[in-house]
């Protein structure tokens, strides 16, 4: 819906999200918790200030308790995001926003630094298919595929490494220079590529999808002269001989 909204996000509106995002993790039902978030996940794009801060909310709560009840409700906000026609790849007004809304559901933005760390390895690994979902729907944008590569960077985030890094480079030709330049994509690919090195060494060779994926990448940084990548080609062609 081509719309614009007055206003702007005032600390009403944050209290009312901080206070949704405590009831909805507090033990309710999952029937209970869908009639608070799933009214905002079904506002129009032009509200994307307000979904964003009720997701960056949401987060910040959930994760702070119990992420049992977190998990269930998160995996449902998910897959109705997925299906939804809203919060889709297609163009539409708005269509910037979009990402930043379907970043922002899976952890990858604001929460990032949050989600990302060690203790949620076993929540990060029970989402893996609707990251799988997920990027096979948007990897293709320059500005989210730079979200997920930082994201795969983190302790929790590389366990989605195997995976995250074949949709990648299946992309990687597609993005354009200035994709390159404006999302900060050299940045992001070098510190998952390090990320990837660092933990998956011992068997990434072993994975002929997984080591093809990781080549394309790595090569792709090193023609863009990225010290870090050329570095591991380094190690990686010593570890060959």
């Amino acid at each position: 819906m081509d719309v614009d909204i007055e206003g702007t996000l005032n600390e009403f509106d944050y209290w009312v999200f901080n206070l949704i995002a405590n009831v909805m993790i507090s033990g309710i039902s999952l029937a209970e918790a869908r009639q608070f978030w799933q009214p905002i996940l079904e506002l129009p794009v032009a509200a994307h200030d307000w979904v964003r801060a009720f997701l960056e909310a949401w987060f910040r709560a959930g994760l702070a308790e119990n992420t049992k009840n977190f998990e269930a409700i998160w995996f449902e906000m998910i897959k109705h995001m997925l299906d939804s026609r809203s919060w889709s790849p297609e163009w539409k007004y708005g269509w910037y926003h979009v990402h930043g809304v379907v970043a922002e559901l899976m952890g990858i933005r604001s929460a990032r630094t949050l989600l990302g760390q060690a203790k949620y390895v076993r929540l990060v690994e029970a989402a893996a298919p609707l990251y799988e979902r997920w990027m096979d729907r948007w990897i293709k944008e320059g500005d989210l595929a730079t979200s997920v590569a930082y994201f795969l960077s983190t302790e929790s985030g590389s366990v989605l490494i195997p995976q995250g890094l074949r949709h990648i480079a299946a992309v990687l030709p597609s993005f354009s220079d200035y994709e390159w330049r404006r999302e900060r994509l050299t940045d992001a690919l070098s510190s998952m590529v390090r990320t990837c090195w660092k933990k998956y060494r011992g068997q990434v060779r072993s994975d002929p999808d997984f080591w093809k994926a990781f080549l394309i990448v790595l090569n792709a940084l090193c023609a863009l002269q990225d010290a870090m990548a050329l570095s591991i080609q380094l190690e990686v062609a010593r570890s060959s001989v």
